[in-house]
């Protein structure tokens, strides 16, 4: 048996030297592959902003056909590159199968850009490979779909900077190309990518001209980014989300393995996320070890730089501004992989090491495919029933009581309820329109200002004069809650079974002030 493994492995090894490119290829292909995965085992993805981004192409297809006063469609602006493939794709599939297909294009990308990064700066395979698993990052749980997407383009952009090139007007050309569609990826991403060619154009040894060469390629950018900012915050002065920078977590509580681990992978709750983020941690001290006589040689400096200065902003930015929420903790994933491929290359066998990286990958992915269905089929239930007894062009409250989950970090049931306006075109208590920086933005403020605001964040809020406003409610809570409700007047219930029930609310019922459910239940106890 063991002469049959050792063949094997030198195939493998004899294959990469052979052709070193097509080697990469077929691992990228693989991990491509089983990425997809968890992506379409289940309809519902635990991506808790997903639900709000496919709202908004669905407010879009529905305000081009028939014009409404209350909402404004926008295709010019920054962070919208995602929903533009999303438009596309709405033509050919079905909503749900949109946002798989969706969720699957940013892992292939990210995939990509791991990559590229690693060939581009001639690192080792298998840190490719096991630096991939951070695909699965705190913004992929947490929907930044149209975050995560400039990802890839700001990676290219780090590729074209650190290649000697002669400085012309075409490399220029490249450099604005790419700094558009960071642009219209997010605005960011763009930040990062000019903040990334001042460092990296500053610290070069080219000549002051060549350095404002590439600099002059993101002016025009920087201009209209600056333009977009005062009209974004003069509109976001309109709503109640201009809110001030919140540090939420202080920095020393950030170094915690807890936050660090929630924060990098922020997935799955499972022993794999910790053992993934080890092998890294390793990694990185392994390498800096057999390589501290000459490490300052071979380390890439420009990386390196970048990636500090990510580390620093998540350890000191607050964790909300405005209505950027883990303004601090989403760029955790990029700042690891910054720093990894900053690093020299060890001496290890390639081949094998890929291997088994390999395998590791793989269990991740059949581990995470696992809390997914779990979370959809036990946390999820009745959600799929409720959302078919909806009538169509209904008014729904949507409430989730469920503050975490049992198998995905964060908090994956706030936005769910969204799902009732794509598939059944209803009206929500809360809409991503009200951000003022997506496809589709809202006018009407005051709608919204007839209940309770942030009810999807703390559903405890709720009112009776709030339920009033509603034909339906889409809750989510334990039975025991479930059955306080069912003997409220208030609700008539349409379900009766799963976590996720529907009730029709009664707009008559002239009754003031909280529910009050959690403490009436713990006065019951």
């Amino acid at each position: 048996m063991w002469k049959i493994q050792e063949k094997f492995f030198l195939l493998i090894k004899k294959y990469s030297e052979i052709n070193d490119k097509s080697y990469w290829l077929i691992f990228f292909f693989i991990l491509i592959l089983l990425a997809g995965l968890p992506i379409f085992s289940v309809n519902f993805l635990p991506m808790t902003d997903l639900p709000q981004h496919l709202a908004q192409v669905h407010l879009f297809y529905k305000n081009l056909y028939q014009p409404s006063s209350e909402y404004e469609i926008n295709l010019f602006m920054p962070n919208l590159l995602v929903y533009w493939l999303m438009i596309l794709l709405w033509k050919i599939v079905n909503p749900i199968m949109t946002g798989q297909i969706i969720a699957f294009i940013i892992a292939t990308l990210w995939i990509m850009a791991i990559f590229l990064l690693g060939y581009n700066t001639n690192r080792s395979l298998p840190l490719v490979i096991i630096s991939s698993t951070l695909v699965f990052n705190t913004s992929f749980y947490w929907g930044f779909i149209n975050f995560l997407i400039g990802f890839f383009f700001f990676v290219l952009l780090l590729i074209l900077l650190e290649k000697k090139k002669e400085v012309n007007w075409f490399l220029v050309a490249k450099i604005f190309t790419l700094g558009l569609l960071l642009f219209f990826s997010h605005v960011l991403w763009f930040l990062a990518g000019m903040i990334y060619t001042i460092l990296s154009s500053s610290f070069s040894k080219n000549s002051f001209k060549e350095s404002l060469a590439k600099i002059a390629g993101l002016v025009p950018i920087s201009i209209i980014s600056f333009s977009w900012f005062v009209y974004f915050n003069k509109a976001l002065g309109a709503t109640e989300f201009l809110l001030p920078p919140s540090w939420i977590v202080s920095p020393i509580s950030r170094l915690s393995p807890g936050w660090i681990l929630e924060n990098t992978y922020g997935g799955i709750k499972s022993p794999i996320t910790a053992f993934l983020l080890l092998i890294i941690i390793l990694w990185i001290v392994v390498t800096i070890l057999f390589n501290i006589k000459t490490s300052k040689r071979k380390i890439n400096l420009n990386l390196f730089r970048i990636s500090v200065l990510l580390f620093l902003v998540v350890l000191f930015a607050p964790q909300l501004v405005e209505n950027t929420i883990l303004f601090g903790s989403r760029w955790f994933a990029p700042a690891i992989l910054l720093l990894l491929f900053s690093l020299p290359k060890p001496k290890i066998n390639e081949s094998i090491l890929s291997v088994i990286f390999t395998a590791i990958f793989f269990v991740f992915i059949i581990e995470t495919k696992s809390k997914w269905k779990d979370f959809e089929s036990i946390e999820l239930s009745g959600l799929t029933d409720s959302i078919n007894k909806i009538e169509k062009n209904s008014k729904i409250i949507g409430l989730a009581y469920f503050q975490s989950s049992n198998f995905i970090y964060g908090k994956p049931f706030m936005q769910i309820f969204a799902y009732a306006q794509i598939l059944k075109n209803c009206e929500l208590n809360f809409t991503f329109a009200l951000h003022q920086n997506g496809i589709v933005t809202t006018k009407n403020f005051e709608k919204y200002k007839q209940w309770t605001p942030g009810l999807e964040w703390i559903p405890e809020y709720v009112r009776y004069e709030d339920l009033s406003k509603f034909d339906f409610a889409l809750i989510g809570t334990t039975d025991e809650i479930h059955n306080y409700f069912s003997e409220d007047e208030i609700f008539q219930p349409i379900t009766k079974t799963g976590n996720w029930r529907l009730y029709k609310c009664n707009k008559n019922l002239n009754k003031k002030g909280f529910l009050f459910l959690l403490q009436i239940i713990d006065e019951k106890k």
